[in-house]
């Protein structure tokens, strides 16, 4: 299970992606690539609702739930869509997981805001 985590992230990434801004109120998973480089981010709500883009330094990505689910999101990180190995993390909806680190085979290092 562990290895099919950053091949499903991929396939994620080929959704459609948001701007950033959707903020973490309500139901909106969040991540912040505080690193020094810009990544492919992913963000998936309780309810399955995704957003992936490449991210610059300093800047989120959010994907808000459109309808109320209970459970937990998904974030994730790769260096680009090519790459099948990255970083993945649950969380809670309305928090913002902080990227600190980018390490490949999910030894990244996180913060929670």
């Amino acid at each position: 299970m562990a290895r099919l985590v950053p091949i499903l992230m991929c396939v994620l990434a080929l959704w459609p992606a948001t701007d950033g801004r959707a903020g973490t109120a309500g139901h909106a998973v969040c991540i912040l690539n505080a690193t020094s480089r810009p990544l492919l981010l992913v963000a998936e709500a309780p309810d399955g609702t995704r957003a992936a883009a490449e991210v610059a330094p300093g800047k989120a990505l959010c994907s808000r739930a459109k309808r109320p689910a209970t459970g937990n999101g998904m974030v994730g990180a790769f260096t680009d869509i090519d790459e099948i190995e990255g970083c993945s993390r649950l969380t809670r909806p309305g928090r913002t997981q902080v990227l600190v680190e980018y390490h490949d085979f999910d030894r990244c290092i996180w913060s929670e805001d």
